[in-house]
This record gives C-alpha cells, structure tokens and sequence, in this order.
C-alpha cells in the first residue's frame, strides 16, 4: 500500500484498454491464416505430384506452409518483390502451391524416408539407438 492509503498496481499504462485483445486477435489470424493457406497449398501439392504419399492431414499443413516459405523464397528472387501489397494474394498461393510441389518432389526422392506406419520418429529412434544402429 501506498502513503496514502491506496493499492498501488504499479505503473499506469498508457495504452488504450483493448489494445492488448486486438494485438492477440491478430495474432490469432494470422496464425489460422498460415494454417489454411498450408493446408490448401499442401493439399494441391499432393493432388498435383502422381503417386501415392503417405501423409497426415498435419504433415500435409507442415507441407504447405514449408512450400509457402520456398515459393515467397523463390518469387522474391524471380520478381524481386515482396509482401507489401499484402500477404494473402492469388499469386501468393499460387507460389505457395508451387513451393509445396517443388518441397514434395524433393522428399520423394530423397533417400532417407520418414516412417509411415504409423511409428512415431522419437519411438524409432530411440529404439535405433538401443539397439546400437
């Protein structure tokens, strides 16, 4: 308690009271965004590459969002252009959609697969380890 008899709460913020909740709010957006915008980039990336993978519907939201990242990557070089007329663009998915095929193409040929068995990597490699391999 203060001298004066009240309870000090500590410095009085100068900030507006919702801006917190819409700072937090955005956030949130942004966040189920990404995870959209994964999944249809992800889903068109395994439509479009012939042959059967064996992924889960959040693999396939890793896929879109990794393919997100590489086809930004790869329309700034190209362009040399970035989000400034916003992150949600026609050309954006299409980048992304390109990204995730080019992201797919590479782990299917590359030697070292994942478990698809439904094992888990953690259980694999722990028993890869006990067993010396």
């Amino acid at each position: 308690m203060s001298a004066s008899g009240n309870r000090s709460t500590g410095p009085i913020s100068k900030r507006p009271l919702g801006a917190r909740s819409r700072k937090s709010y955005t956030m949130l957006g942004l966040i189920v965004t990404i995870v959209i915008v994964g999944l249809v980039a992800g889903a068109l990336a395994r439509l479009l590459v012939p042959g059967k993978q064996h992924l889960s519907i959040a693999m396939t939201i890793v896929l879109g969002v990794i393919g997100s990242f590489v086809g930004g990557f790869l329309g700034y070089l190209i362009f040399h252009k970035d989000a400034t007329d916003g992150f949600l663009q026609p050309s954006g998915i299409i980048g992304s959609v390109i990204g995730a095929v080019i992201v797919l193409l590479i782990c299917s040929i590359s030697p070292r697969r994942l478990p698809h068995d439904g094992e888990g990597i953690l259980r694999r490699s722990i028993r890869l380890t006990a067993r010396g391999g």
